[in-house]
């Protein structure tokens, strides 16, 4: 809902929920953290993202996971 507001559809791949999964038991979080490492993943795009009307799409796949500056950095530059 966060980005839907902005007129932003968020896709989540498979491969995103199996990453945060991954992630969560690597830490050692379990399923409640798992709310928790999507909101770090997507902390920066919740703040960049609205402020540029053309990006009407987030897709959120493994590497956004693993990666999340990069992919942000990527979708500034196609700006």
């Amino acid at each position: 809902d966060d980005f839907r507001g902005y007129g932003i559809e968020l896709h989540c791949h498979r491969c995103a929920l199996e990453a945060i999964a991954e992630r969560a038991s690597v830490e050692g979080t379990g399923a409640r953290g798992l709310v928790t490492i999507l909101d770090d993943v997507l902390r920066d795009f919740k703040f960049e993202l609205p402020s540029h009307a053309s990006v009407t799409e987030l897709e959120v796949d493994a590497e956004t996971v693993r990666d999340p500056q990069a992919k942000l950095a990527a979708i500034l530059r196609e700006l």
